[in-house]
């Protein structure tokens, strides 16, 4: 006789699978924070095989400072809340600090019962340095435009690429004619 695809061995070979595939950092926890499952995402993002980490309490991701927030967010989690796209950092194994986008989901046992939490979060370091950076440039920006001094910036090989109203005034030339 052969399985059914939907025994629950099946599924859980599944649903295996698809943790270890995913590039996100897939965690599960006990409501008391011991880890069960931490995937290959978990283990690229926090530098941490899944030997190191099973059995283990989630604190040696969460940093001290965080962990009264963490607290809550599990707390929530028990009563059966879910939070998605929680932005907080977490430690990795070399003692760097890593931002991320977290989810806390309840796992529940057949019967309904909150048992655990699934943690599915993902690195955003490279976007808020990209989103830093871009206020940086704004701000930068906002303060040539407004500058009552003349301000001109130009390439290694000379050509303008920045001309404000005060350049303008003082010089003559409009942006449009000299930038470039």
């Amino acid at each position: 006789m052969s399985e059914n695809k939907n025994t629950p061995s099946i599924q859980n070979a599944e649903l295996s699978a698809i943790c270890d595939s995913a590039r996100e950092a897939i965690i599960t926890r006990t409501l008391e924070g011991v880890v069960t499952r931490w995937n290959r995402g978990a283990q690229r993002l926090f530098g941490y095989s899944a030997d190191e980490v099973l059995g283990k309490s989630i604190d040696i991701i969460v940093p001290v400072a965080n962990s009264k927030h963490e607290y809550e967010i599990v707390e929530r989690t028990r009563r059966g809340e879910r939070t998605e796209d929680y932005e907080t950092s977490r430690l990795h194994k070399d003692g760097r600090m890593i931002l991320v986008s977290v989810t806390f989901s309840p796992i529940r046992d057949e019967i309904g019962h909150i048992v655990g939490v699934l943690t599915v979060a993902n690195d955003i370091s490279e976007r808020k340095r990209f989103e830093a950076a871009e206020r940086d440039r704004l701000f930068l920006a906002s303060i040539v435009s407004s500058a009552d001094d003349a301000i001109v910036s130009k390439d290694l090989y000379g050509t303008v690429t920045s001309w404000n109203k005060a350049a303008e005034s003082l010089f003559g030339y409009t942006a449009e004619e000299m930038i470039g």
